[in-house]
């Protein structure tokens, strides 16, 4: 989290105005039904509850590309182990 915070204080005194935010995209190409195990859906709430808990509002925007459909599935299954605000930071 330090060097995320160094960084937010580098980023804003070279553009001028406060940068505090993060922009993440994840790339599911190749994500089969397979590879979305009960073990990495749990691994995900686990990881998705330590940022919400740590890092509140350090996302600005989540772009999830390449989804494959079984994914909105999954989704549904995860999101609602996270906070609403959070949950309208991600597109897919």
């Amino acid at each position: 989290m330090e060097e995320l915070q160094d960084k937010y204080a580098e980023n804003s005194a070279s553009f001028g105005k406060t940068i505090n935010k993060t922009l993440s995209i994840l790339d599911l190409q190749g994500v089969t039904m397979a590879k979305l195990s009960s073990e990495t859906l749990e691994f995900v709430k686990k990881i998705a509850k330590v940022d919400s808990a740590n890092y509140p509002e350090t996302m600005g925007k989540m772009l999830i590309i390449n989804a494959p459909g079984i994914f909105k599935f999954a989704w549904g299954l995860v999101q609602a182990f996270l906070d609403p605000r959070t949950v309208s930071k991600i597109e897919i």
